[in-house]
């Protein structure tokens, strides 16, 4: 909606499967937007670009999304884990690499060097130094160490190991530094 009209984007058959789940703007003035069932879009100097499972993208089904200040996307998915978009490639970091589950339902930063995040699993505290090591292909190798995550579950308190994602907000930093995260047993 710009002035006094309104104009309806992702049309079919621009975008496959266009049911938005969650928007992030970028410093550039793009607009990346995470699909259920349609991927990842970006709406940037007017055109429209999707990018699904034959890009290279995990899974189609994005719920969060989180824009770095360097441009690094993170895409949290539903059933593909977590991805990074950088410098045009996406690179998939799964239960397998060391993420307590792969429906990733938000992802939020502590200013602290960490990334917070909900999931089907509970909530886990990773290095974005980590995650970027791994997202490297580094954890792909044998010898290196998988993700090192803080993980919370039910014995620290949460109420569920199931957090809500799919609908934004899922989660936020409030003012005071405190993160919060909904779960399907309530707000933790």
């Amino acid at each position: 909606y710009a002035g006094a009209r309104a104009v309806w984007l992702g049309r079919k058959p621009e975008l496959v499967s266009p049911d938005v789940r969650t928007v992030v703007k970028a410093a550039d003035g793009a607009i990346w937007f995470g699909m259920s069932g349609g991927g990842l879009g970006c709406l940037q100097d007017g055109k429209l670009r999707q990018f699904r499972r034959a890009d290279g993208l995990s899974s189609d089904f994005v719920q969060c999304l989180h824009l770095e200040e360097d441009d690094t996307l993170w895409i949290g998915t539903f059933g593909g884990g977590l991805n990074r978009f950088k410098d045009g490639r996406f690179t998939a970091i799964t239960k397998n690499d060391g993420l307590p589950n792969d429906v990733i339902c938000e992802i939020q930063d502590d200013g602290l060097g960490f990334f917070w995040i909900s999931s089907h699993g509970g909530i886990a505290r990773v290095s974005k130094t980590e995650l970027n090591r791994c997202a490297d292909d580094r954890c792909a190798d044998e010898q290196a160490a998988k993700l090192k995550c803080l993980n919370y579950g039910l014995s620290d308190g949460l109420p569920s190991l199931e957090c809500s994602g799919g609908s934004k907000p899922s989660g936020c930093r409030t003012a005071d530094g405190h993160l919060w995260f909904a779960t399907v047993k309530g707000l933790v």
